[in-house]
C-alpha cells in the first residue's frame, strides 16, 4: 500500500528522473548511493540501480518491477489517459490512488488536480510530475530533478535508447513549475535541478527548448 512509503526517506534528497538527453552526459554509477524516482523506463535504459520507478501506465511499471535492480513501481489504479484499472499482479507494483484521468494542458495541482484524499497522488501531463509528488510524500527535504529537459540537447530529445515520446516542452515546463511550487507548500520540499557541466554554458553543447543556448 502507499500509505507504507509515507515519510519513509523524510528530510532526505531524492533525485527524479526523466528521460532527457541530459542522461546522456552522466554516468549511472554516481546515483549508487542516492535515492532514486526514476518515470516509465528510464531506470532500465539509463541503467540504474536500486530505484524507484514512477509511471502513469501499468504496463511500464509492471515491466520495470520485474528488473532486480528496481525497488518498487507505483503506477495509479485508474491508468492515465485510459482510465483502465490496473491488471497485473506484480509483486513490486504499488498501486495509488488519484482522481485525475488525463489532465494534459489544463493541469493544475492547486485547483481541479488537487488531491482530494491524504494518500492520492498527482496525475499531471508528464510523468515526471506525478514523481515529484511521490518523492514530497515520501518526505524528502530535496527534490533534485535530472533529465527534466524540455527541450533538445545536441537534436536530441531523450536519452540514448529510449523511445521517442511526446514533445510539448512550453506545456511540461509549465507544469513544472508548478508542481515545484505545489510541493514547496504542500510538504515544504524544494525543487532544485542537476546540470552535468560546469556551467550554463553547456560547455558548447546546444540547447533547444523554451529557451536556447549555444
Amino acid at each position: 500500500m502507499l500509505t507504507e512509503y509515507k515519510n519513509i526517506h523524510h528530510r532526505e534528497t531524492i533525485y527524479v528522473l526523466g528521460s532527457g538527453a541530459t542522461l546522456d552526459y552522466l554516468t549511472p554509477s554516481f546515483f549508487d548511493d542516492k535515492i532514486t524516482i526514476a518515470v516509465n523506463y528510464t531506470g532500465s535504459v539509463f541503467g540504474l540501480r536500486n530505484y524507484y520507478c514512477f509511471s502513469h501506465y501499468h504496463i511500464d511499471a509492471s515491466e520495470e518491477a520485474k528488473r532486480n535492480e528496481t525497488l518498487f513501481a507505483f503506477t495509479p489504479l485508474r491508468q492515465h489517459g485510459t482510465d483502465n484499472e490496473f491488471y497485473g499482479a506484480e509483486p513490486k507494483v504499488i498501486t495509488f490512488d488519484t482522481h485525475t484521468g488525463r489532465p494534459g494542458d489544463t493541469f493544475n495541482p492547486f485547483g481541479k488536480d488537487k488531491p482530494h484524499k491524504p494518500d492520492q497522488l498527482i496525475i499531471g501531463s508528464s510523468g515526471i510530475h506525478g514523481a515529484m509528488h511521490l518523492a514530497a510524500y515520501m518526505g524528502a527535504k530535496f527534490i533534485v530533478l535530472v533529465g527534466a529537459d524540455c527541450g533538445q540537447l545536441n537534436g536530441k530529445d531523450r536519452v540514448e535508447g529510449y523511445v521517442t515520446g511526446e514533445t510539448p516542452w512550453e506545456l511540461y515546463e509549465k507544469h513544472l513549475r508548478l508542481m515545484k511550487q505545489w510541493v514547496h507548500d504542500m510538504y515544504g520540499t524544494q525543487t532544485y535541478s542537476l546540470n552535468p557541466f560546469i556551467n550554463y554554458s553547456l560547455e558548447g553543447v546546444q540547447y533547444r527548448g523554451t529557451a536556447s543556448i549555444n
